[in-house]
């Protein structure tokens, strides 16, 4: 027979492990450990649905991923809300990135008019689809950097896979302090796609869909 205490020690324990597990599968998992590390900040202070953006996280963007102006951060952040606070070890600024895909597509490949390289009729898996290897944060109180280098494994229309650098920017911001309440950011931002810096992503580099399997419709869109 189970004594009441044994029951709802058992009880506490089973809602820990409920809690641990549900952190594990936070959908605010989805941003770059990199800055997490670099902040001490949750994923959800920075990002709604990613890769879209809250107001603190286009203030982290503008400055060129660095902490420098952290204070007015802060202010966001506090206005906001959402930045819980993460364990995690803050020793690099690499992060990996693994996308894998399974689609079916209903009538066939066939029904996109013509042949799909090394697709089967349907049910086609990729994996890896994409791995992403991240250098990002902060280089120097006002330098930050988000390199981006990418192997696709190819697919529909591809002709195969390849390793190439993604969407990267290394820039240099200083913030100035206009009165009490206004802020003046400048800076230089060298980049191999001139529209991914946008605080927004109202930019083409952004449109949606964000991902999307190589055999799929969206996997024919140029």
């Amino acid at each position: 027979m189970v004594s009441r205490s044994m029951y709802f020690k058992k009880k506490k324990l089973i809602v820990a492990l409920a809690a641990v597990g549900g952190m594990a599968l936070s959908s605010s998992a989805w941003a770059l450990p990199s800055f997490a590390r670099q902040t001490g900040w949750s994923c959800a202070a920075c990002h709604t649905s990613y890769p879209q953006l809250t107001p603190m996280g286009r203030m982290f963007k503008l400055l060129g991923f660095t902490t420098t102006n952290l204070q007015r951060q802060q202010k966001l952040q506090a206005k906001f809300g959402n930045s819980v606070g993460l364990l995690i070890s803050r020793v690099s600024q690499f992060s990996i990135f693994l996308q894998a895909s399974a689609t079916n597509v209903g009538g066939g490949q066939a029904v996109f008019g013509g042949t799909n390289a090394g697709a089967s009729p349907n049910n086609n898996v990729q994996f890896p689809q994409q791995v992403s290897l991240f250098y990002a944060g902060e280089v120097t109180p006002h330098i930050g950097s988000f390199l981006h280098l990418t192997y696709s494994g190819g697919g529909s229309g591809t002709g195969g896979g390849g390793f190439n650098f993604d969407d990267s920017s290394i820039v240099w911001t200083h913030p100035w302090k206009l009165g009490t309440n206004n802020l003046l950011v400048t800076g230089v931002d060298v980049n191999n796609t001139p529209t991914a810096m946008d605080l927004w992503n109202t930019t083409p580099d952004w449109q949606a869909p964000f991902f999307s399997s190589d055999y799929s419709s969206w996997g024919h869109v140029p």
